[in-house]
């Protein structure tokens, strides 16, 4: 009997060992998924700085073309007087 007792016992532990294993996995996937949707959430961010940074570069390009043609407009005006 003593065996049988020692075995269930050990079946015992067993069982409450993957319990606890499975209810630390839950709740590491549950933190693992909270992180990626605040990485993802971030990266969103990032790219919609990304393209407002872009939205305000290609701005500057055009004001420097225009200031460029200014420049070149009056150095043609100076040059003729």
């Amino acid at each position: 009997m003593a065996d049988g007792e020692a075995l269930a016992i050990t079946a015992l532990v067993a069982v409450f060992g993957l319990a606890i294993a499975i209810v630390k996995l839950y709740f590491d996937l549950k933190l693992e998924r909270r992180r990626s949707a605040v990485d993802s959430e971030r990266l969103g961010l990032d790219a919609k700085q990304v393209s407002e940074i872009q939205r305000i570069a290609r701005s500057h390009d055009k004001e420097a073309e225009q200031i460029k043609k200014l420049v070149e407009s009056l150095a043609k005006v100076v040059a003729s007087y």
